[in-house]
């Protein structure tokens, strides 16, 4: 089994949202019932939440099912350092005040970590394709069939 598919990036994403989910429900909510002129503000963490969960629910539905069985890939700590430096960067889109760091963070960042993700799940994948065919090759080869010569039935 795969720790980090089956364990860590599950772990990470769950703390993620729960974090999130108490930062905008609760900070974020009373700084919009105080100064309602942030508002705006709000619906944009609203819509980085969204980002989020399309990412969680990728990897939870997609990826975690796909790789925890199998065995644990160079690029697997590459793709866990990812996703946690990704959580921390929406974690801070939902801080009041150290929003704009994190909006700046996504802005200049969250494509080339976006591309950057996408082609190292790409050759995840494509590792365990060949893993899978490897594997596939040695199980289903061909064996030796003994045949009795002897001539007596039983």
């Amino acid at each position: 089994m795969n720790k980090i598919w089956s364990k860590i990036i599950p772990f990470m994403n769950k703390w993620t949202m729960i974090i999130s989910l108490i930062l905008i429900f609760t900070v974020d909510f009373y700084v919009i019932v105080e100064s309602p002129e942030f508002i705006m503000f709000w619906a944009i963490m609203f819509a980085v939440l969204g980002v989020f969960f399309i990412f969680y629910k990728l990897e939870k539905n997609k990826y975690i099912p796909k790789f925890r069985q199998q065995r644990q890939s160079r690029l697997d700590k590459w793709i866990a350092s990812f996703v946690f430096v990704r959580n921390i960067i929406f974690i801070l889109n939902f801080i009041p005040f150290i929003q704009l760091l994190g909006l700046a963070t996504l802005f200049w960042g969250g494509l080339p970590m976006l591309i950057f993700y996408i082609i190292v799940i790409k050759m995840r994948n494509n590792e365990s394709l060949e893993n899978i065919s490897n594997e596939s090759d040695i199980n289903f080869t061909p064996q030796s069939v003994e045949t009795n010569s002897g001539g007596g039935s039983a």
